[in-house]
């Protein structure tokens, strides 16, 4: 019991350090620069003004990456509250239409037997896998401006081992480009493989064709 309270302890000083840095960074790299270019945009200065944008990004995508940073080092607590995982993937769908605003426009079809049963580790990396996938089909695959498109969400067993896929009939892409959710998920996958539990992912896209996301896990 000590040992869990002194390392809760360490994790709780490590995210307060982490916290200040970022604040003191926030302050220096973003605030203190804000405030000097809405005085040069003031003066009429606009030369100043175009210079300063470039780093103003640059800092921007260097403190969102060590937020996330920190989001990922997180003590894990289960984070969905049902042994249920049919259950767990509805209400996980339902908080992302209700989030994107699109709760009574039924865009996203949810198929999962009632007797789907697998470990506790595997359930909560199906479902972070399924919660990244959904993010972002709702961002990318253009579903809040086209009433056409739909999202679908697949959980299937088969020859001793679960699939789990997410598609959606959007605009898709010529090339995907790895962001912080498909690197998010390629760590679930490999977290599981180091594990034992052989896992793979497969991710096909096409312009006009939407983006199709495919997890199997041997059972």
């Amino acid at each position: 019991m000590r040992k869990h309270v002194a390392q809760q302890n360490v994790n709780t000083d490590a995210i307060q350090d982490n916290l200040h840095d970022v604040a003191n960074w926030l302050h220096s790299g973003i605030v203190l620069p804000l405030e000097a270019m809405n005085q040069w945009l003031e003066q009429g200065d606009y030369e100043k003004l175009s210079e300063a944008f470039p780093d103003l990004i640059f800092q921007s995508h260097n403190i969102l990456n060590k937020i996330r940073d920190i989001q990922a080092n997180l003590p894990k607590d289960r984070k969905y509250g049902t042994d249920n995982f049919p259950i767990a993937l509805k209400q996980l769908t339902n908080t992302w239409l209700k989030r994107a605003g699109l709760q009574n426009k039924r865009k996203i079809k949810v198929q999962c037997p009632r007797d789907f049963q697998v470990s506790e580790h595997i359930k909560e990396s199906l479902l972070a896998i399924a919660d990244e996938a959904i993010s972002n089909a709702i961002k990318y695959s253009g579903i809040i401006n086209h009433p056409e498109t739909k999202i679908s969400i697949d959980v299937t067993t088969k020859n001793k081992h679960a699939i789990l896929e997410v598609r959606d009939s959007g605009q898709g892409v010529k090339k995907i480009e790895e962001g912080y959710g498909i690197k998010k998920i390629k760590r679930i996958i490999s977290d599981l493989n180091r594990s034992g539990t052989i896992s793979t992912l497969e991710i096909t896209t096409s312009i006009g064709n939407g983006l199709a996301l495919k997890v199997n896990v041997e059972l």
